[in-house]
């Protein structure tokens, strides 16, 4: 017979009117911590797999020629494989140039007319109109004898082109973009100064289940908040995972391109790995068949490694060690709690998570959206209510260790 363990702090003791605690085996505790390490260290592990160089003399920069090679399927090759179709060998043909025009600007794909020729060549061959965001592929559209032909949404992809953060500092010696996590979090975390370099930025899609959806309070533009309570559409969550490291304390740093020397990585004496999370949902837009309306619900911190990095990271976000707001930043996170019933990033938790909401989130059908351009079983290109561009490649779902 199993031993049973309630999870509480003394600080939480129950009282006659309060629910019952989830109670779980000591099997169950142990099975829970190990799923949370492996699933934080699946985005950094990723990550690690392609090398990001965006030296435009290399013949094949090396974050995409991986790219091409682990995940989309493509290979570099002038030979014609047997049995391959030639609408395939034309998509595939397409896709390299595509991926090649993207390295050529960096990771960024707006002004690119060579990215823009292969798109649109992938287009005429796999028109975006034949996605439509109103079905699910899995399961809901497969049979036993016939699986659904129409690429799957759902799954983690891997953001190829440039991250669209303003205010970029620069790189660090791995050639990994530099960011303020103020700027990479809408100013929502502290110290908002703190440098951070970005070593991947991941899309995880997944389908909303019926009983998940009944069971949870999901806050919803005013808009949309009937059409997620009855049911009616696919909601899908549509999370904005990002792998980052705060970066040891450097001089270098510490002036950033408006004169500011508030950066705070002072003290930090190594790299500590983090995972952001801004967490996110959409709906099928029901006059475009391939719009996504898309509204962010709020966002969390954790650290990755808890056992090498918790006591550090403590230390760097410990409410009496960070630092006060600005002016500048406390009028943003006012106009926040105003307009999206913003609360700011709360406690930090036993296991060093931080997190905040937008309980009034903006958004609604033709306001806030993400148009798939293009889509197949690897590749996806998006287009959003701004102009941004956005390029993602289906990886799979990396079994990571978990220390034990």
């Amino acid at each position: 017979m199993s031993t049973k363990v309630i999870l509480k702090s003394r600080s939480a003791q129950s009282t006659p009117s309060e629910a019952p605690k989830p109670v779980l085996t000591l099997e169950e505790a142990r099975a829970a911590v190990l799923q949370r390490r492996r699933r934080k260290n699946t985005y950094h592990l990723a990550a690690s797999l392609c090398s990001r160089h965006f030296d435009t003399q290399d013949e094949e920069p090396d974050f995409y020629a991986s790219i091409l090679k682990k995940f989309t399927g493509v290979k570099r090759s002038k030979s014609r494989s047997k049995g391959v179709s030639k609408r395939r060998l034309a998509i595939d043909k397409a896709k390299q140039e595509l991926v090649a025009a993207l390295a050529s600007s960096g990771g960024d794909p707006k002004k690119n007319k060579d990215f823009q020729s292969a798109l649109k060549e992938l287009q005429q061959l796999n028109p975006p109109k034949s996605f439509d965001a109103s079905r699910s592929p899995s399961p809901y559209n497969d049979t036993p004898t016939k699986k659904s032909s129409m690429p799957k949404l759902e799954g983690m992809w891997m953001t190829m082109s440039k991250p669209n953060f303003a205010d970029q500092i620069g790189t660090n010696d791995n050639e990994e973009f530099l960011y303020t996590l103020g700027r990479m979090s809408f100013d929502m975390f502290r110290p908002t100064h703190l440098v951070c370099s970005m070593q991947g930025t991941f899309n995880d899609v997944s389908v909303v289940s019926d009983q998940e959806r009944a069971a949870t309070k999901i806050h919803a533009p005013k808009k949309l908040r009937e059409e997620v309570q009855n049911g009616t559409s696919v909601l899908r969550r549509y999370d904005i995972v990002t792998a980052f490291t705060i970066e040891p304390e450097n001089p270098a740093t510490e002036e950033d391109s408006h004169g500011s020397t508030t950066h705070s990585n002072k003290g930090v004496t190594r790299p500590i790995k983090g995972i952001m999370t801004t967490h996110g949902y959409v709906l099928p837009d029901p006059a475009i068949k391939n719009r996504l309306s898309i509204w962010f619900t709020g966002g969390s911190l954790e650290v990755n490694d808890d056992d090498v990095d918790l006591k550090e990271w403590a230390r760097i976000f410990t409410p009496s060690n960070l630092p006060k707001r600005q002016l500048k930043q406390r009028a943003k996170l006012f106009a926040a709690r105003a307009l999206l019933g913003a609360t700011p990033a709360g406690a930090m938790q036993p296991d060093g998570s931080i997190s905040f909401e937008f309980k009034r989130p903006l958004g609604g059908h033709g306001a806030i959206y993400i148009d798939v351009l293009y889509i197949d079983d690897t590749l996806r290109v998006a287009k959003g209510n701004r102009g941004g561009l956005y390029v993602f490649v289906l990886i799979p779902r990396i079994e990571s260790p978990a220390n034990s």
